[in-house]
């Protein structure tokens, strides 16, 4: 092998190798027969202040307490950014001053993945929470809820929808659950 020009010599090394692919993988890897692809480059993350919110209320089943929402984030720039998570939802009187509610975020309908936000495009969540009483003095009441990617209460308020008496909507929540975004509405309640 003296005599042979070194790309033939790198090519036969490398079919030599193809017949012993586990030789040829890393030690590490647990399955080197599985294909890799590098992971792609995603954009970068999603501003709250780029987003819109708009609320739908579900119709609820008759004498129940739970009420259900699904939440539409809309990519308000000509940019795609990239999102992962959960939001934070707040509520507000209608002064604008947060009512503090119990909240729990849920890794449903399935664990945070990362995603793509196309400009105009949407993005979805699930929220469920239970109504009391307005007239308890335990039960939290508010006008809107604020949507927020930080943790901070301070968010831009969301557009509901279906909620009644638009502008007059008492909003009472004793405890409030939210869902990881996910790109597709399908499957952003069934939990």
């Amino acid at each position: 092998m003296r005599n042979t020009p070194m790309r033939l010599r790198r090519a036969t090394a490398a079919l030599m190798c193809l017949p012993l692919l586990s030789a040829c993988t890393d030690p590490g890897d647990p399955d080197p027969g599985a294909a890799h692809a590098a992971p792609p480059d995603m954009s970068d993350p999603c501003l709250t202040n780029n987003l819109k919110a708009t609320i739908t209320l579900k119709p609820s089943q008759q004498d129940s307490t739970i009420r259900e929402a699904l939440l539409t984030l809309t990519n308000a720039t000509a940019e795609t950014c990239s999102l992962n998570g959960w939001l934070t939802l707040t509520l507000v009187n209608a002064a604008r001053q947060v009512v503090p509610v119990p909240t729990t975020k849920l890794d449903k309908p399935t664990q945070p993945q990362t995603f793509e936000l196309n400009a105009g495009g949407e993005a979805y969540a699930g929220l469920k929470w239970i109504s009391c009483e307005r007239t308890s003095k335990t039960c939290p009441v508010g006008a809107n809820l604020r949507f927020s990617l930080s943790l901070k209460p301070d968010g831009p308020a969301a557009t509901l929808k279906d909620f009644p008496i638009p502008r007059k909507t008492r909003i009472t929540m004793s405890e409030l659950k939210t869902g990881v975004l996910t790109p597709t509405p399908d499957q952003a309640l069934t939990w």
